[in-house]
């Protein structure tokens, strides 16, 4: 297999925005199937935790960014944006993410390898990213490296300069780098590790799809994974399902007390008629014993 090493230091220059017009389908830069799934399952992951968070961002695939009021056509549609902002409200009807309205260039971009963007991930599109002031580029391989070389690529802008975020092993083998803008881990999972991820959340749920290598977000802190849509389904249902057994043996447990109950009543019942019954039999003797007492007493007079 050939493998292609990205690019470890990038300067901030000018470089191209304009996608070539044979690039364009409607007027957009169409996407491959291998970048749709890890896009789209990588954004639900992100929203889902950010909403869980309560914060306050825009998130965006294949929208264009542009940092030029004047030139609306210099503009880069990566396959993921992510920018922290203090109100919606003013971008709800925006066709894009355009720094001079929102008043900084996004936190965070992500670029999704296909085998014919690839090379402008590497050589083109950094550039372009730095000289917008973008903190994070991120890339990712679901091929596991055939394109990008490594199956996860980050840089952090470091004086105008983007820079290797280190990649290392997490405590699951999981090769993964630091995001300082969202706090958490981007690891690159190999399909041979989904054991690994599964002892500790046996909730988590893979997609039918799997490439050679699947995006997932880890808290540090706790070294749990984020849940795409259908994890989060799936720990719902155990939940149900867990509550539901809970139920069941409460339910149980207080049937058994029930029965319990029942059988001592029934006990005491027993019990009192016995009582009841030799009480009877004294009561009985004792009006035997009277009557012959009476009538020794009759006899003497």
């Amino acid at each position: 297999m050939t493998t292609r090493t990205a690019t470890q230091k990038l300067i901030a220059n000018t470089a191209r925005f304009d996608f070539e017009p044979d690039e364009l389908v409607d007027g957009r830069a169409p996407i491959e199937m291998m970048q749709h799934d890890a896009i789209r399952h990588f954004t639900n992951c992100v929203g889902d935790w950010m909403n869980d968070r309560g914060e306050t961002y825009l998130i965006g695939n294949n929208l264009p960014v542009r940092p030029n009021p004047d030139n609306l056509r210099m503009a880069l549609a990566p396959d993921l944006f992510f920018g922290y902002v203090d109100d919606l409200t003013p971008f709800m009807m925006a066709t894009g993410y355009n720094i001079w309205q929102v008043g900084k260039p996004p936190d965070l971009v992500l670029e999704v390898a296909s085998r014919t963007t690839y090379q402008k991930d590497v050589n083109e599109k950094p550039a372009i990213y730095a000289s917008m002031g973008i903190p994070e580029y991120w890339m990712f391989d679901p091929t596991g490296g055939e394109l990008y070389g490594q199956a996860l690529v980050g840089y952090k802008l470091v004086d105008g300069v983007y820079v290797p975020t280190e990649m290392t092993p997490n405590e699951h083998g999981i090769s993964s780098g630091y995001s300082e803008v969202w706090g958490m881990r981007l690891c690159s999972m190999e399909r041979r590790q989904r054991e690994e991820v599964l002892r500790r959340q046996p909730y988590f749920v893979f997609y039918e799809r799997v490439y050679p290598a699947e995006l997932l977000l880890q808290d540090p802190d706790t070294g749990l994974y984020v849940l795409n849509g259908m994890g989060v389904s799936e720990r719902y249902r155990m939940f149900i399902a867990e509550r539901a057994t809970e139920r069941e043996a409460a339910e149980a447990a207080i049937a058994e007390r029930d029965t319990e109950i029942v059988e001592r009543d029934a006990t005491i019942v027993e019990r009192d008629a016995a009582i009841a019954e030799r009480e009877a039999a004294i009561a009985e003797r004792d009006s035997r014993i009277r009557a012959l007492e009476d009538q020794i007493r009759r006899m003497k007079d």
